[in-house]
């Protein structure tokens, strides 16, 4: 008795929740229009995250490595101009470098452009050049390997010394200007040490230019390439647009010979997203409402009435749910907030069923506020129950290793449940605002009719009459979608191996990497190396490490050609620990001897190389070695390796990155995951080590899809069948309730290989959110089926005559057909963003949710059909 009780007044209060509503319209109105001016500025807060750390999974140490590099050190704030000659015109590098040195002085002479900007290079920066003469040559000795030190020290002998000597003579003998270059290289380094070093620096040059100049010119001569180095990460996205404002509008100034001007780079591709997922955004709301408004054009009596009275509530609590996010999380990524237009297809599923509810009732002859409080008291706990599974996807994509999925569960989860309030909350009091006074104007049969345009009676009718054809013909399509998906080649479910399907397309900064790659004959998708260490010895030693293990055979022939970092420009302390004081100075004085008893005995003037025997005496000398202070004396050097804090002379230094060169493009899965893994296999065991770079995160995705698919599935699929248990407490009903979801997987799976749709970090969401979306419509139906054969048990009464099972519920199944319709073309709205991934999932779940529906009519309702004059024997 007392539980009875206590469940009574239970009753009553959330009756009174549910019809507050009604009995207060005016004042549920205004409490609804301040949560949407508060939501209205947390959106205001939202601000787009394109940091790729959202598009990657978590915990995975080559993305934070990235995330790093990106974020902290200067070399990732750079955008490239590729300046190209049009299509059809010779080689002419001197128009090129012409307009490379108006747009750099153009930028000089731009306030703006100056003042985000830190320097404009189209050649090798001078100060690599002054580096080599000022503080490599003069260290020369520490700089070579044990090998290189032995053949230079033989080169210092008395007879290597003479034989030198003898080919400078061959060389300025020659006739013609040769002669003379010859003479002034031949005053600089009559012994050619140079030649031991040089070879050091041999891998530095990360592409062919025009007949080998400095300027970075296309070999063809037709494109010339301008590195504009940033003051602010790409991150800042107001300072990415400002960019990319500024000095296109420059460039084209400067472009006075009609050149084709490409951007590429960070800043380029951060604006490029930022601009084009807010657009995103905004056309597909609209999509999805205009095709809402089309379905409801087809469905509904008075279509825009219908539309308003069920779409105005489910956008302002999606609004409401933005609005939510945002002030509990103010970035969001770019791909996570189109899912606008999902939740307005997903949420109008429960106004539709509510309005098709209220509707019922007042056409019994309830006055509205009856309506809405009948309506409460036996649906809202329906709508509860398919909201609840419907979450249970969202809920299961939470629990993904990638940001950008759990902020599209979070953000759903927000939408579906601000949406499920607004219905339950806006809608009542604007129902009976406005049924009251159209009522109280015309209150005829006509005007309290269903809404719905067309009955639905007849083509039920029709399934019961064809049901063992319509049962035998879905099994058959069953049958085959298995088949094809199982047999085809690649796997039921292949991945997507392109990374840039995660990117706007088209993509003009992805695409001018291509273009780049293809003019200077090198690959865009090179590798970086992220080092930690405990000191700057301790950094130099592990860079050298590197360097040495990248340098091995199997990791040359996976594609690796050459390393580019501090252990490039600065010498191992071990190798120095090692030379210093091994060339005596009794060696010192018999090479200076040597070398100047071989230049009185040639026909040189020995005056002229005075300077050379002084810089041989400090070259084999020299007790200082180079260290990273005397690198950060060449703010461009060493911005290119080490991070913004540790530029500063006498800054603390423990990290640093090494660029690695490739000489293939990495779209190939097998290329890339070669690479990758010779790469990584020789650095394995070195600590504060981290390789990284797109193609790295492009293979650790893919893994991460492996793992976290199977995750996904059994998170949301073991949660709707424990849910099910639950509410039927029969196995046979939950069986049966799932068969429209089995249905609508294996269909997908074949449609999705006939159509080439492939696992992405996106659409892999797809399969989790179409079992909690497609569960309600079987749980729909198996449900009045139950409640017939339950009630038949009991004895009680059947209504003659007994119509099929469907045509019982007709107005109810039509509301179900407009839900499924309208979840298919929510998603089915995505297909107009520029993300192809995006594009992807929403194919993906329309082409599921449509699969559901029939598989719901076609089998599912047959068999119900079946059982149930099974039963009625």
């Amino acid at each position: 008795m007392p539980d009875s009780a206590q469940n009574s007044r239970l009753a009553r209060l959330v009756e009174r929740v549910l019809t507050f509503p009604a009995r207060r319209p005016w004042l549920a109105l205004l409490i609804s229009g301040l949560l949407t001016a508060i939501a209205i500025a947390g959106i205001f807060r939202l601000k787009a995250n394109t940091s790729l750390s959202a598009l990657f999974p978590r915990g995975n140490p080559s993305a934070d490595a990235l995330v790093r590099v990106l974020d902290a050190y200067p070399a990732s704030g750079e955008l490239i101009l590729l300046a190209s000659m049009a299509e059809g015109q010779d080689a002419a590098p001197e128009k090129l470098l012409a307009f490379a040195e108006r747009f750099s002085q153009a930028v000089a002479n731009s306030p703006d452009a100056r003042q985000i900007t830190a320097g404009v290079a189209y050649a090798p920066d001078p100060a690599f050049r002054t580096f080599i003469e000022q503080v490599l040559v003069p260290s020369g000795l520490y700089y070579l390997d044990d090998e290189a030190f032995a053949r230079a020290r033989q080169r210092l002998t008395a007879g290597e010394i003479r034989d030198q000597i003898r080919q400078n003579e061959s060389l300025i003998s020659q006739p013609g200007p040769a002669a003379g270059a010859a003479a002034k290289q031949l005053l600089k380094d009559p012994l050619r040490l140079h030649e031991f070093v040089k070879e050091r620096f041999g891998s530095q040059r990360q592409f062919a230019t025009w007949q080998g100049r400095e300027e970075f010119i296309s070999p063809d001569g037709r494109a010339i390439l301008i590195r504009v180095t940033g003051t602010q990460t790409s991150s800042d996205l107001d300072y990415c647009e400002k960019m990319m404002k500024t000095l296109p509008a420059v460039a084209k100034v400067a472009n006075t010979d009609g050149l084709t001007i490409d951007y590429i780079g960070a800043y380029a591709a951060a604006d490029h997203s930022h601009q084009t997922i807010r657009a995103d955004s905004i056309e597909n709301v609209f999509a999805s409402v205009i095709l809402l408004q089309l379905l409801f054009i087809i469905f509904y009596r008075r279509p825009i009435r219908q539309f308003l009275l069920e779409i105005v509530p489910v956008l302002l609590g999606v609004a409401i749910g933005f609005g939510v996010y945002g002030w509990v999380r103010p970035s969001i990524s770019p791909i996570a907030a189109v899912v606008g237009g999902i939740l307005a297809g997903m949420g109008v599923d429960h106004s539709v069923m509510y309005l098709a509810s209220y509707f019922r009732h007042l056409r019994d002859g309830c006055s509205p506020a009856e309506a809405v409080r009948r309506t409460a008291m036996t649906t809202v706990g329906a709508l509860f129950v398919a909201w609840l599974t419907t979450i249970i996807g969202f809920v299961a994509i939470a629990f993904s290793s990638v940001r950008t999925l759990q902020e599209f569960a979070l953000l759903g989860s927000f939408g579906l449940l601000c949406a499920f309030v607004a219905i339950v909350f806006i809608l009542p009091a604007v129902l009976t605002l406005w049924d009251t006074r159209r009522l109280a104007r015309h209150d005829t049969p006509e005007t309290r009719r269903l809404p719905f345009r067309f009955p639905i009676e007849g083509v039920l009718a029709a399934i019961d009459r064809r049901r063992i054809a319509l049962i035998a013909i879905s099994l058959a399509v069953l049958a085959a979608s298995a088949i094809y998906a199982g047999t085809r080649p690649g796997g039921v479910l292949p991945l997507e191996s392109d990374l840039h399907v995660m990117h706007p397309q088209p993509n003009p900064p992805l695409a001018a990497e291509k273009k780049l790659a293809e003019r200077f004959g090198s690959s865009p998708g090179g590798l970086l190396v992220h080092l930690r260490a405990s000191s700057p010895d301790a950094l130099l030693s592990l860079a050298h490490e590197v360097d040495r293990r990248l340098s091995s055979p199997a990791v040359r022939s996976a594609g690796v050609t050459g390393t580019f970092g501090l252990g490039t420009l600065l010498p191992d302390p071990a190798t120095v620990a090692r030379r210093r004081g091994v060339v005596t100075p009794a060696e010192i004085d018999r090479v200076i001897a040597d070398f100047k008893a071989a230049i009185e005995d040639s026909p040189f003037d020995p005056k002229q190389y005075e300077g050379y025997t002084e810089f041989l005496r400090m070259a084999l000398s020299q007790e200082k070695s180079p260290s990273l202070d005397d690198l950060r004396r060449f703010p461009a050097l060493s911005r290119s390796l080490l991070p913004a804090e540790s530029i500063a002379v006498g800054s603390p230094a423990n990290e640093a990155i090494a660029m690695v060169f490739i000489d293939r493009p990495t779209d190939s899965r097998d290329r890339r995951e070669a690479l990758v893994t010779a790469t990584r296999q020789s650095l394995a065991g070195l600590n504060g080590v981290t390789l990284t770079g797109l193609p790295v995160i492009s293979m650790d995705t893919e893994v991460a899809i492996q793992r976290d698919l199977p995750l996904l599935l059994s998170i949301s699929s073991g949660l709707c069948v424990l849910y099910m248990l639950f509410h039927y407490r029969s196995v046979t009903n939950t069986l049966l309730a799932l068969l429209p979801t089995i249905f609508s997987l294996i269909v997908l799976a074949a449609a999705a290989r006939w159509l080439d749709l492939r696992l992405n970090l996106i659409n892999l969401i797809a399969l989790p959110m179409l079992i909690g979306i497609d569960v309600d419509y079987g749980i729909y139906l198996v449900s009045l089926a139950d409640y017939r054969w339950k009630k038949r048990q009991g004895g009680a009464p059947a209504d003659p005559p007994q119509p099929p099972l469907l045509v019982r519920i007709a107005g109810s199944s039509q509301a179900v057909l407009v839900c499924a319709v309208s979840s298919g073309l929510g998603f089915l709205s995505l297909i107009t963003v520029s993300v192809p991934a995006v594009q992807s999932l929403g194919l993906a779940v329309a082409i599921g949710v449509g699969s559901c529906i029939f598989g719901t009519f076609c089998l599912l309702a047959p068999i119900l059909m079946v059982i149930e004059r099974v039963r009625a024997r």
